[in-house]
């Protein structure tokens, strides 16, 4: 089976960069989340995964946490995410890139941020102002890092109104 890269695939690859892992010494893609997701996991996760890559991927309770684990053992897919899309085998710490391919492609850029955001974005309302939180944010955050940059990147050629905040524990765009 050839793949191609599709605004589906995109937004799994998203997925990949903010929640997942592709274990360095096996073809083992794993995205984890929380007991809440479960319903997202087997009714939209799932089922992107079966039509793009005709495999259904396991989805396993973590014994002692509260999480999920999706996984997709597959060589085929596997090595299209890293060798077709170069995303990072093992520890992404400070590593991930968004692919080439994605940032040129203005529709695919859209679904690997509407990924990443399912996995590591929220609304937040904040002050401003006044005094009590009315002032609706969405936030994407992320360690410092050269893919937060290729996230600006791409905001700018949405043309959104952003900003970019930086705490000691993460490294935020403001939409």
């Amino acid at each position: 089976m050839e793949i191609f890269l599709n605004n589906e695939i995109a937004e799994l690859a998203g997925l990949i960069a903010g929640d997942g892992y592709l274990h360095k010494d096996y073809n083992r893609i794993t995205i984890t989340g929380s007991l809440d997701d479960v319903y997202y996991y087997e009714r939209y996760i799932i089922p992107k995964f079966i039509k793009n890559f005709n495999i259904k991927p396991n989805l396993y309770k973590r014994n002692h946490k509260n999480a999920y684990d999706l996984q997709i053992e597959n060589k085929e897919v596997f090595s299209f995410f890293v060798n077709k899309l170069g995303m990072i085998r093992g520890s992404k710490k400070n590593r991930v890139l968004i692919p080439d391919e994605i940032i040129k492609d203005e529709e695919l850029s859209k679904n690997f941020i509407r990924g990443l955001f399912d996995t590591d974005g929220c609304l937040k309302f904040s002050k401003q102002t006044k005094g009590f939180n009315y002032y609706p944010r969405i936030q994407i955050l992320c360690h410092e890092s050269p893919m937060c940059e290729q996230i600006s990147i791409i905001l700018d050629k949405l043309k959104f109104n952003y900003s970019k905040y930086h705490n000691k524990n993460h490294y935020g765009n403001n939409v």
